[in-house]
This record gives C-alpha cells, sequence and structure tokens, in this order.
C-alpha cells in the first residue's frame, strides 16, 4: 500500500520514499521503520526497481519482543 505520503506501508514496515529520482551516480537515504503490532519474527519482501527494467529483491526482518518493566532488575 503506497500512502499520500510517498511511503510504502507493509504489517510491519514502513519504507519512505517509495519512488524518488536520481541523477547518474546519485545517493539517497531510504528510512525502513519496524513497527509490529504483536511479537515475534516479521519478514518482508521489498523490490527496488528502476527505469531500465532492473530489479533487486531484499528481505526485511525484523524481531519483535513484548517488553515488561520486570525484565530488568537492578540491585
Amino acid at each position: 500500500d503506497v500512502s499520500e505520503n510517498n511511503a510504502i506501508i507493509l504489517p510491519s514496515f514502513t519504507i519512505s520514499p517509495s519512488y524518488f529520482t536520481l541523477t547518474k551516480g546519485g545517493v539517497i537515504d531510504i528510512n525502513i521503520k519496524f513497527l509490529p503490532t504483536i511479537f515475534g519474527l516479521h519478514t518482508e519482501k521489498l523490490y527496488v526497481m528502476c527505469d531500465n527494467c532492473n530489479f533487486q529483491e531484499l528481505d526485511l526482518i525484523g524481531d519483535g519482543f513484548y517488553y515488561e518493566d520486570y525484565f530488568l532488575t537492578v540491585e
């Protein structure tokens, strides 16, 4: 799902920008946020496509855990 804010919204990941233009030798930062709604391992595939029909498949992997105050003990 591509939002109006130029971001790809997946169940556990948000990626932005979802589309952009680069000149030869250009560089851009792609932001990936991991926002799981449940704990456990989350995986998604991301396909980066170019205007010359080349593409690269990337695996996004995140491991979410449930935090409780009692996990930490200070003596």
